[in-house]
């Protein structure tokens, strides 16, 4: 890819990182430390490659925004299967909202950060037929979040915009 192809935020991100790997030769950090801010530092590079595809992707096939549905999610051995509905954002390619319940009767609940991780690794890394072929699963995708997500939302996107 050349650099003409790059938007102004990946030029950011390699600028930074190649800067980082200067720094990291001249000075002597502790141990991990720079290290450990790299890792991060490429991860996010590696994420902002796979969203710039993932919406130029969207756009060429003319597919809807966001994946949402509700389905059964086993978090851990002794917790079992947990109900879930989840609204995945396939132009950032990152799960913005989440919502568990233990029993059909109980209220829903907002899902914890690691709730969340755990189903977007799930959909990202074990499982993302689901979110090219929404019927076949019982989902839905649209344009806009379900209301039940839309005050999530904003609340769910801070954490994002602080990795970066």
């Amino acid at each position: 890819m050349s650099s003409s192809a790059l938007s102004p935020e990946m030029e950011r991100l390699i600028g930074l990182l190649e800067r980082s790997r200067r720094l990291e030769a001249m000075l002597p950090f502790p141990e991990g430390t720079v290290g450990e801010a790299l890792d991060r530092l490429e991860a996010a590079m590696s994420r902002a490659e796979h969203e710039q595809g993932s919406a130029r992707l969207l756009r060429a096939l003319g597919r809807p925004r966001y994946v949402f549905g509700e389905w059964d999610h086993i978090f851990s051995e002794q917790r079992g299967a947990t109900e879930t509905r989840w609204v995945f954002d396939r132009s950032i390619w990152r799960l913005v909202a989440l919502q568990v319940r233990e029993k059909a009767a109980a209220p829903w609940q907002e899902g914890f950060a690691s709730e969340r991780t755990d189903v977007e690794d799930s959909l990202t890394s074990a499982n993302q037929e689901p979110l090219w072929n929404c019927e076949e699963y019982g989902l839905a995708e649209a344009n806009a979040p379900p209301e039940w997500a839309k005050t999530m939302l904003p609340r769910m996107l801070m954490p994002l915009l602080d990795e970066v």
